[in-house]
């Protein structure tokens, strides 16, 4: 019995291990073409939204247009910061499942395991966009935020 949950428990763990290079693939084949996908978005949204302000007689079929790529482009930013999001909040429960199983009536080999996977879980996994900025609903506030700010400035450039 006791080999067949040291069994399971390098089979967890060795998920866990093949997740996080998974992850690691996924970041170094898409992170880079990420970035720019936001920073593409970025400008789109905050040079549609000047547009809109700039637009002397609104046309409905225009503006309507506008305003639908405006959101597409802004559900694009999104859907990654959401997904990036649940990851790292996914990866923070790991420690707190691992301690709340019945480690205490299992082996020593289990409990040096479990010990070292929450050692290890408590680097959270991650998603970044270039390496340069985390995947996270705060990065998305943060893009928001910075459309809003060229926005503002090229409005202002323009009055």
């Amino acid at each position: 019995m006791a080999s067949t949950k040291g069994t399971l428990h390098f089979e967890r763990y060795s998920s866990i291990s093949k997740k996080t290079c998974f992850i690691s693939e996924i970041q170094n084949i898409f992170g880079t073409v990420i970035f720019f996908q936001f920073l593409s978005n970025c400008m789109i949204i905050c040079l549609i939204a000047f547009n809109v302000s700039q637009i002397n007689v609104y046309i409905p079929a225009v503006l309507i247009g506008m305003l639908t790529y405006m959101c597409c482009m802004t559900y694009q930013i999104f859907i990654f910061c959401w997904h990036g999001n649940e990851l790292h909040l996914h990866s923070m429960r790991l420690v707190t499942a691992a301690y709340s199983n019945n480690w205490f009536s299992n082996t020593e080999r289990f409990k040096r395991g479990l010990q070292i996977m929450m050692i290890r879980a408590h680097r959270p996994l991650t998603l970044c966009a270039g390496r340069i900025m985390l995947l996270s609903l705060d990065t998305f506030m943060q893009i928001m935020r910075m459309s809003y700010s060229i926005f503002t400035v090229l409005q202002g450039s323009a009055a």
